[in-house]
């Protein structure tokens, strides 16, 4: 199992003098990464550099470790890539496999950069262990600036009543970026719990302040829970998908796949909640016509895209009668400076058993 910690901007290691070498283990304990005052601190030692993080007898040894993550700036900027991590949290009861915090003042701002390669976090229930119930996989806090940059496969998997990739309103008012900027085929799939979803908010909480700008993001919400946006009985606010800058990042088409559950949004508000202030632009919704077919017959007709302008609908009857089966689908709904909502008409609550 390995996790390369590095700083992408050489400016900012010339800056500070910072020398590119010093390593850690994850196998050998939990690890904490911060930038305070321009400097590097891992378990609150000052440290020379980047940090590589990987198994300490064998790093070729992918076996997952329920070691957490934690990656904190305060007043700076932090950029790290995870690598080759599998972490299990055995089902401790809120315990997130890693910690993302951004936390700016009235006089700097706060940025932590991540790149997932390859990245694998289990944080649901253990059934062995009576009365705990998961965590998220990772959790985003703070009111700074989160950016993810997706290489290779990666998955978060949620514990009850958490999001796979959380970010509830009450512990970040910050934005969430999440981005393929290399277009290299990066992906991230992120499942929650029950009443949590896949990205945004657990359950009872509000997500926002998602953006998903490129690459492929495949999002299941669970009990209540929306795709991408609120937790089971809240809302969502600031949802963005593709919310680039006309003319500079607009090219960008995320492919992303956004599933609520029990009568949530796909993005949006979890179930009986509601998006407000969606900044969405354009998009792509894709699937399987198998998955089509199960749509269908767990009582889906409709696919919708909203815009404030107009609207797209898809009879799931239409769709399956165009392509044969294995065949895979996409729906692009593009109009330039609106919003744009994904939502498939359908009670998922058993879409993800087993």
């Amino acid at each position: 199992m390995t996790m390369v910690t590095s700083i992408a901007a050489p400016a900012f290691a010339d800056a500070y003098g910072i020398a590119l070498y010093g390593t850690h283990y994850l196998d050998q304990g939990n690890i904490t990464v911060e930038v305070r005052g321009g400097q590097y601190y891992v378990n609150d030692v000052l440290d020379d550099g980047p940090v590589i993080i990987k198994n300490h007898e064998d790093e070729s040894d992918t076996t997952s470790v329920s070691n957490t993550i934690t990656i904190h700036a305060e007043d700076g900027e932090a950029n790290v890539t995870l690598k080759d991590v599998d972490i299990v949290t055995n089902g401790e009861a809120n315990k997130s496999g890693i910690t993302v915090k951004a936390d700016k003042t009235k006089t700097a701002t706060a940025t932590v950069n991540v790149t997932l390669d390859n990245v694998t976090v289990d944080a649901r229930e253990d059934a062995s262990s009576e009365g705990a119930t998961g965590g998220a996989g990772m959790t985003i806090q703070g009111n700074g600036v989160v950016n993810i940059e997706l290489d290779g496969k990666n998955e978060l998997l949620a514990g009850d009543g958490h999001a796979g990739l959380e970010k509830n309103r009450t512990e970040s008012v910050g934005s969430l970026n999440i981005n393929d900027s290399n277009e290299d085929g990066g992906s991230l799939t992120a499942i929650g719990g029950d009443g949590g979803a896949g990205i945004g908010g657990g359950k009872g909480d509000m997500g926002s302040g998602l953006y998903i700008l490129n690459g492929t993001v495949n999002a299941y919400g669970k009990g209540g829970g929306a795709g991408i946006g609120g937790g089971d009985g809240a809302g969502a606010h600031m949802v963005g998908l593709n919310a680039g800058v006309p003319g500079v990042n607009d090219a960008y088409e995320p492919t992303v796949t956004a599933v609520g559950s029990e009568g949530a949004a796909g993005i949006g508000g979890g179930k009986g909640g509601r998006l407000t202030d969606a900044v969405l632009s354009s998009g792509t919704l894709t699937g399987t016509m198998e998955t089509l077919e199960y749509l269908q017959a767990h009582g889906a007709q409709t696919i919708v895209f909203t815009t404030s302008q107009r609207t797209s609908s898809f009879q799931i009857s239409d769709l399956l009668a165009l392509a044969d089966e294995g065949d895979v689908f996409y729906l692009t709904h593009t109009e330039a400076n609106e919003p744009t909502l994904l939502v498939v008409t359908s009670d998922h609550t058993d879409l993800l058993e087993g």
